[in-house]
């Protein structure tokens, strides 16, 4: 499936906060971008088994919205130190999806990765 994908170019436009109780986490979202969310929903497709799959919808093509996820989680003690940090960062920038892969967690380990062509 990634042969048949060109790399795709990416516009960073903000940083997003997921706000839980215990660890929080931060993300930085990409412009929208059909080439991203087509390849999205194509890997969704193709590898949802739907006899065993929890359905917890946050993949789900039409819910899912591109994101990077800067962290796993940190403490919230520690949210206005991201902030911070975060605001020293100018945005919007460039970047390009050149590969996709899978990454197993905690704690995080690359299984593998595949260069788009």
């Amino acid at each position: 499936m990634a042969e048949e994908y060109k790399k795709i170019n990416l516009h960073f436009k903000k940083f997003g906060f997921y706000p839980n109780n215990a660890k929080p986490f931060v993300t930085l979202d990409i412009a929208e971008n059909n080439n991203v969310i087509d390849l999205q929903r194509r890997i969704y497709t193709t590898f949802m088994n739907k006899e065993t799959e929890e359905s917890n919808g946050f993949f789900t093509p039409g819910i899912w919205k591109p994101d990077i996820q800067l962290t796993i989680s940190f403490s919230k003690e520690k949210l206005p130190k991201a902030v911070e940090s975060l605001n020293e960062i100018n945005l919007p920038f460039d970047g390009v999806l050149d590969s996709i892969g899978l990454i197993e967690f905690h704690p995080a380990k690359q299984l593998f990765r595949i260069a788009l062509k």
